[in-house]
């Protein structure tokens, strides 16, 4: 369980332009308490109305569906690209830093010269 918090905030860093990572942090965690009640409630309501569990758990399916769909058409490599362009655009100042590359099996350690 601990990878997948790790590797979540990596890949969210990773693809935020450099110097943003605070605003895009706080817009993360805002989208993510907002909608975290909604499986819940989408439950709570279909329990109530049908008396059965069962669709209740069935339409809790369709939230991992629409994340699975969501995560999977994110391309890493081009949206770090875009964060890059994004960053020499703005023309922010930061330090060079070292980001993490999820690539295959292993993680490749590359360094941002910005």
């Amino acid at each position: 369980m601990a990878f997948y918090y790790s590797i979540e905030k990596a890949a969210y860093y990773f693809i935020t332009p450099t110097g943003q990572s605070a605003e895009f942090s706080g817009i993360g965690l805002f989208a993510g308490k907002i909608l975290s009640w909604c499986p819940l409630l989408s439950f709570f309501l279909f329990y109530e109305s049908t008396g059965s569990m069962q669709y209740g758990l069935g339409f809790m399916a369709v939230f991992l569906l629409i994340g699975a769909c969501i995560i999977l058409s994110i391309d890493i490599t081009k949206a770090r690209e875009q964060a890059l362009t994004v960053h020499a655009e703005t023309g922010r100042q930061s330090t060079a830093g070292i980001a993490a590359v999820v690539a295959g099996a292993g993680v490749q350690m590359v360094k941002t010269e910005t």
